[in-house]
């Protein structure tokens, strides 16, 4: 009863909640950049080199392989579908055209079946590994 009749007395200011933080405010200080679906992207020359030669650098840590969200299989996918565009009559392209998140998505879903989720987690990886990167635009 005490602490009801103490809790009247103050404002009706609600605290903001401890876990969660303002992402913005937090990481500023950070070198990055929101990606959406108008992200445009195109695969690095480490990317293309893993992806011609059939490997994955880094591997995949062995709990991932249990796990259906992350799989070698998917990274391959959407890195082949970022690229499938980008081969000529010459080979593949040194120069890329740029294709945006949402449009990569859809392609890499349609063709996988794979949750959009786990493919923007996979598009996520890609770019913390250095195999995809963001196109500024100007």
């Amino acid at each position: 009863m005490e602490l009801a009749s103490i809790a009247r007395r103050l404002p009706n200011h609600v605290p903001p909640s401890l876990d969660k933080s303002d992402y913005f405010r937090c990481f500023s200080h950070y070198a990055s950049t929101i990606i959406n679906d108008d992200t445009p992207l195109v695969p690095t020359t480490r990317g293309m080199q893993q992806l011609e030669a059939g490997i994955m650098f880094p591997p995949l840590p062995g709990f991932l392989s249990s796990l259906p969200i992350l799989d070698a299989f998917l990274i391959k996918t959407t890195l082949a579908c970022l690229t499938s565009a980008q081969a000529n009559d010459h080979g593949v392209s040194s120069t890329f055209e740029a294709q945006k998140t949402g449009d990569l998505v859809k392609v890499v879903s349609k063709q996988t079946g794979a949750p959009i989720e786990h493919i923007r987690h996979c598009i996520m990886w890609l770019f913390k590994y250095g195999l995809v990167k963001g196109v500024v635009e100007n």
